[in-house]
């Protein structure tokens, strides 16, 4: 993700911009796909100290406001990303963990459409590709893959 002003973001979205607010910003687009507890780790690293619960608050008003796209992962906590317009889906690698970001499948958002008769609008059709990186992870690669 290119340089963002992080402050005009939140301001746009009618929110004050805190130093943590833009921290998380900053840390989802350093590295987007980070759970609460390890963007509560990546900013004690960087001497930008939160508790786990102005952390969770954080995140969640951001989701609410549109700034954030909160996502699960079977078996893991909640994953956030910056942008959740950008409707992609995510491919996870059952060995190390690592996500990746893919392209719409079939076309424009949501990119999936439910097969017969719904009484729902559908906005986003959040779907998981399993199987893994090629980044040569392997036996012995990080722990935290997802089974």
């Amino acid at each position: 993700m290119g340089t963002m002003d992080f402050a005009q973001l939140l301001h746009d979205h009618e929110l004050k911009a805190t130093g943590a607010r833009v921290a998380l910003l900053q840390a989802l687009a350093r590295e987007p796909h980070l759970s609460a507890e390890q963007l509560e780790q990546q900013l004690a690293s960087q001497q930008t100290k939160l508790s786990g619960q102005a952390v969770y608050n954080a995140l969640n008003e951001l989701t609410e406001h549109g700034i954030l796209r909160r996502f699960t992962i079977p078996s893991t906590s909640a994953r956030y990303e910056i942008d959740p317009k950008d409707n992609h889906h995510h491919a996870v690698c059952n060995r190390c963990g690592r996500i990746e970001n893919v392209p719409c499948a079939h076309g424009s958002a949501p990119c999936f459409h439910p097969g017969g008769a719904t009484s729902f609008s559908i906005h986003i059709a959040d779907v998981l590709f399993y199987g893994q990186c090629k980044n040569g992870c392997g036996p012995g690669s990080a722990p935290g893959g997802i089974h």
